[in-house]
């Protein structure tokens, strides 16, 4: 068993144990997120009641492989960068990705409107009505040097099929 210490801007800090099958390597790999395996919680940063610059959805995925073995947690967090005219919430991402061999962080920078769900309402998806590659920015453990880009494909319900286009 291992523990793992983890801390990221927006989420706080973690313990995880690893538990399961590991990756053999740092390359491409399709996981799958369970929308039952799913927390999803809005934090509302200046007290205003509803959305703003600067609030955050803050979610954990369990993460499974493609022989449905659990490998680890993806922890995202969405922060709003901006509201148009339309009072549309434009959004930025990081995502984490905490495998049982190592640690792979992705962002969505800037802007990226049109989403499906307000940032404020966690019992639907905050997933964007078209796929927006997100980009790896690095890792730790098997994945130090992380590079690539990440996609997902919506299925039913809060189930994802997340892409890493991944390579050390």
């Amino acid at each position: 068993m291992r523990v793992k210490l983890f801390s990221a801007i927006g989420i706080g800090t973690f313990v995880l144990i690893g538990s399961g099958p590991a990756f053999a390597d740092c390359s491409p790999m399709e996981l799958f997120a369970p929308g039952a395996e799913r927390n999803a919680q809005f934090a509302d940063l200046d007290g205003s009641g509803g959305v703003s610059v600067g609030d955050q959805r803050l979610s954990r995925h369990a993460l499974v492989g493609p022989d449905g073995s659990p490998v680890g947690t993806r922890y995202t967090v969405t922060s709003v960068v901006s509201i148009d005219d339309e009072g549309n919430a434009h959004r930025s991402g990081e995502y984490i990705f905490v495998l049982d061999d190592g640690v792979i962080i992705a962002t969505r920078p800037g802007e990226t409107p049109h989403f499906q769900a307000d940032v404020d309402n966690t019992d639907t998806r905050l997933s964007p009505k078209h796929d927006v590659p997100r980009i790896i920015t690095g890792g730790f453990g098997a994945y130090e040097g992380a590079t690539g880009t990440f996609t997902t494909t919506r299925g039913d319900g809060f189930d994802t099929l997340i892409v890493l286009d991944v390579a050390c």
